[in-house]
This record gives structure tokens, C-alpha cells and sequence, in this order.
């Protein structure tokens, strides 16, 4: 039976902690002061515009033609023969904004391309510009109006910079609860559950846990269960973070390996050697198997008499580490791989079951495939036998030149 552990658990969230804490309306304007570039706006243009976008791998007879369109359109629109709304629609190959009249909202000189920026600053009124070319293509703007730097009024960010403020301080006042509770345990003596009761902090008691089975009745992250494992009995560890919770937790129960007696344990024996058996004969039987597939039995039919069916995966490669609608292990896909001809078959130990596989088909690799590949396998080939190769020689100069070679551990 392997080592086991009992634990008591705190959870503290900080959440819990509006009642210990306020804030003030200095703190507010101290941290608006403060932090005065992040609250400040920037300047902003509220745009429309018309896109003539160019294809990807568009000729330059192409985009001289798009620009030309591009340009007529400017014109037109500069010298008022069409508004802008009717352009937009008619012409813009953005199709988000061209039933809208191409509006794109306000954008500030980060969110667009420098070319926009310039052009859009030398504007007056509601001038059109020339065709400006963009990553998208040729673009026409005007400027619907201009928000000069600004900075954001206090009253308009008190609600979220008091937000900010208490949530760091309850995630203070979570810390300092924890670092009272281990204390009180730690240095007082006191029990864990009396003195988190002091607290009106509930404690959760964990079922007896290995490292190899952590206890899944309880909602607790499995990082905080592991801590365990490098504690003593009745040792308290510091304050674990997850989840923005903090976890207090103490080794309350911690029993040694033992090997039980077999009256304790008789039951689960019998259970065990039951398994072997079936197991057992559940491979003599998949030998006997084979040999009825090789005198022309179909698989189906097998499958037919012991009340089971036929999984037929997709086509997969050795390199998959399970069969696709089987599952099954590595060592599975590379007997399924050894079989080598259609319609053999192969049988395949497993710790719980055993699988019967017959290669229904071979499908070689497509040649396109393997020579876009070809490169980098080679590489990786080459770097694994120069791996090798050093590994090799340094084992070499080991023997070569035993006690007489001094390693600073230090530098590696």
C-alpha cells in the first residue's frame, strides 16, 4: 500500500475580503495622478473611405488600371459630381462600411497606416483626398471630424480606478489572513480547524490520497494536492495562488508504505487473478483466431460469434501514437505497421485487452509529399547521427583519459 496523506484545507478568496478593506477619494486621485498617461485620450479622426483593393498577384497593367479608377473617382468627388455616400456604395470594394458611406468611425494615427495619417492632416473641411496607397490598395478618404489630445476627466474613471485599487487591496488582505493563519498553527501550536474558525473560514478535509491517485471528490487544484508530498505530518505549507484563490493547507495524516497482510487484501487478489485468467484466455483465443482467418474465415463473422464488431480506422502512419477509432499504444501501430501484406493478420498483448488487426489496405506515401519533406528529414537525420557521433567520442575521451579529467559542475 503506498504512502498515503490526509489533508486540511483553507481556501481563502479574495473576493471575500470587501467588507476588511476601502478606499479613499485621496487614494482615487493619488493613482489618477499618478498613472495621468493612461488616462488621457488620443487624438482621433472619424473617417470615411472608399477602397479599390489589388489583388494579390495583380499585373502592373491591373493596378495601373485600378488606379486610374481610383483616381477618376477622387476627381469626381472633388469636384462635387457625386458625393461621397453614392461613391462609397457604388465603387468600394470595402464591404463592411460601403453601404454606410464608407464610415469607419474614429481611429487614432496607431490604428492607421502613416499614408492615412498624413493625408488625413492636410485636410480641410470636407476635402477628398488624391488615392493613397495602402497595404489593402488605393484608398480614398475625407474627414467627417477631428478629436484633438485629450485627457479623460477623473469623474469618468473614478468607478474603474476604485475597482483597481480594491482589488489589490483584497488581494492584500487575502495574503495577510493567510500569513495570521500559519502563524497561529505554525508558532502557536493552534489546530488548523479551530484556529480558521476564528476566521469563519471553512476547512475542507481531504479523503486519504497516494501520489499515484489524487482525490477527485474534492474541488482543489491538483498542484496544491502535490504540495503534499514534501510535507510531514502536521507541517503547515506557505500560501498556495490559483485560480486568483489563495490555499492554506496542513498534512494532518501522513501513513507509511506497507506491505498489508494477505487477509486485508484477499479479495482484491482473487479479483486480480480473476482478470489474468480472462485475459489469458481472451489471447489463446485471438491465437485461435488467426488461425480460422488464414482457412478463409472473414473477421466479421469471428466478430459475429463472440457478440462484437469490426473498428475499421482511417488510414494513419507510423508516426501517429494511436490506431484513429481504436486508440491502443505505440507498440499497436507499429504491429499494425510489421503485418506488411493485405488481409494478414497479427495479434497484440495489451495490460487490459488484446488486439486482433488485419491490414485491410497499403497506401504509399504520395510522392509530392515525401519530397517537400525530404529536406527537412535529412537535416534531422544528419543532426541525430552528429549527436551521436559526438556522444560516441566523448564517451571515448572519458575512458580515454578516466581520473584524470576533473568536471566543474559549476559551468554546466
Amino acid at each position: 500500500v503506498p504512502e498515503r496523506f490526509t489533508e486540511a484545507v483553507v481556501v481563502i478568496d479574495p473576493g471575500d475580503m470587501a467588507q476588511r478593506v476601502t478606499v479613499s477619494a485621496g487614494e482615487i486621485e493619488d493613482r489618477y495622478d499618478e498613472n495621468a498617461k493612461d488616462y488621457a485620450r488620443p487624438a482621433a479622426f472619424r473617417l470615411r473611405h472608399i477602397l479599390f483593393s489589388i489583388p494579390s498577384e495583380a499585373s502592373a497593367n491591373t493596378i495601373k488600371a485600378i488606379r486610374m479608377r481610383a483616381e477618376k473617382v477622387s476627381s469626381d468627388l472633388q469636384e462635387g459630381k457625386l458625393t461621397f455616400d453614392q461613391a462609397a456604395k457604388k465603387w468600394s470594394d470595402d464591404k463592411k462600411t460601403a453601404f454606410s458611406g464608407g464610415k469607419l468611425g474614429f481611429l487614432t494615427e496607431d490604428e492607421l497606416q502613416m499614408a492615412i495619417v498624413d493625408a488625413a492632416s492636410s485636410l480641410e473641411g470636407d476635402e477628398v483626398s488624391d488615392p493613397i496607397l495602402t497595404p489593402k490598395g488605393f484608398e480614398v478618404i475625407s474627414v467627417m471630424e477631428r478629436r484633438e489630445e485629450s485627457q479623460i476627466p477623473l469623474d469618468e474613471v473614478r468607478g474603474k480606478i476604485k475597482a483597481q485599487i480594491l482589488k489589490e487591496k483584497e488581494q492584500e488582505a487575502a495574503y495577510d489572513l493567510a500569513d495570521d493563519l500559519i502563524d497561529e498553527v505554525d508558532k502557536k501550536g493552534k489546530d488548523i480547524q479551530d484556529a480558521a474558525q476564528a476566521y469563519k473560514l471553512a476547512v475542507v478535509i481531504t479523503p486519504p490520497f497516494s501520489q499515484g491517485a489524487l482525490p477527485r471528490s474534492v474541488d482543489l487544484p491538483r498542484g496544491l494536492l502535490k504540495e503534499a508530498f514534501n510535507t510531514e505530518e502536521g507541517e503547515i505549507g506557505d500560501a498556495f495562488e490559483s485560480g486568483g484563490k489563495l490555499y492554506v493547507m496542513q498534512t494532518i495524516k501522513r501513513s507509511e508504505t506497507y506491505l498489508p497482510k494477505l487477509d486485508e487484501v484477499r479479495g482484491q487478489v482473487n479479483a486480480g487473478l480473476l482478470v489474468k485468467r480472462a485475459l489469458d484466455a481472451a489471447y489463446e483465443r485471438g491465437k485461435e483466431m488467426i488461425g480460422e482467418l488464414n482457412t478463409g474465415t472473414t473477421l466479421k463473422s469471428l466478430a459475429g460469434k463472440l457478440r462484437t464488431r469490426v473498428i475499421t480506422t482511417k488510414p494513419f502512419t507510423i508516426l501517429g501514437p494511436a490506431l484513429p477509432g481504436v486508440g491502443g499504444t505505440e507498440e499497436l501501430t507499429r504491429a499494425a505497421f510489421s503485418i506488411g501484406k493485405p488481409g494478414r493478420a497479427t495479434l497484440v498483448k495489451g495490460t487490459q485487452e488484446h488486439y486482433l488487426v488485419v491490414l485491410r489496405k497499403v497506401i504509399p506515401p504520395d510522392p509530392a509529399e515525401v519530397k517537400s519533406k525530404q529536406a527537412s528529414l535529412v537535416k534531422a537525420m544528419r543532426t541525430q547521427i552528429e549527436q551521436e557521433v559526438m556522444a560516441g567520442y566523448v564517451e571515448s575521451l572519458k575512458a580515454e583519459y578516466a581520473g584524470r579529467i576533473e568536471i566543474n559542475k559549476d559551468l554546466i
